[in-house]
């Protein structure tokens, strides 16, 4: 592994974390206003759905194919419905569900990316379809 490699595979975690607040933020208020955030379930359950689809977006972006995309969402998501079954049962707090939930799946983000590291610390690869647009 060499420093640039690491320093790729380190931007790509960045961006994908960019990308996650940015699909909260974008689509965070449409839950709001159809009110499915009144629920701890509705909540933990859209802003996983909406951190995923932002970090789906941009990994698109980014020359990933949908398996890799299809493996990231799972591991993002997995977490937070794992959580949610204690919580059903009175086992955990809405509060531990929300802060457990975001660090298993950043460490489940980061065990993923290590795993496949070679996919993940190649330098800027590009959709073809985003390579074709900024042709000159």
């Amino acid at each position: 592994m060499t420093i640039r490699r690491a320093g790729h595979w380190l931007l790509h975690l960045v961006e994908m974390v960019v990308a996650m607040i940015a699909g909260m933020m974008l689509l965070g208020p449409l839950w709001s206003v159809v009110g499915l955030t009144g629920s701890t379930v509705g909540m933990v359950l859209t802003m996983a759905f909406d951190m995923t689809v932002g970090m789906g977006a941009w990994m698109a972006v980014r020359g990933h194919d949908a398996r890799m995309i299809g493996e990231m969402s799972a591991v993002m998501v997995a977490p937070f419905l794992l959580l949610l079954a204690p919580y059903g049962f009175g086992l955990v707090a809405a509060d531990v569900v929300y802060t457990a939930g975001h660090v298993l799946m950043m460490v489940a983000m980061i065990v993923l990316m290590l795993r496949r590291f070679g996919r993940y610390s190649h330098p800027s690869g590009w959709a073809p379809i985003v390579r074709r647009a900024f042709r000159y």
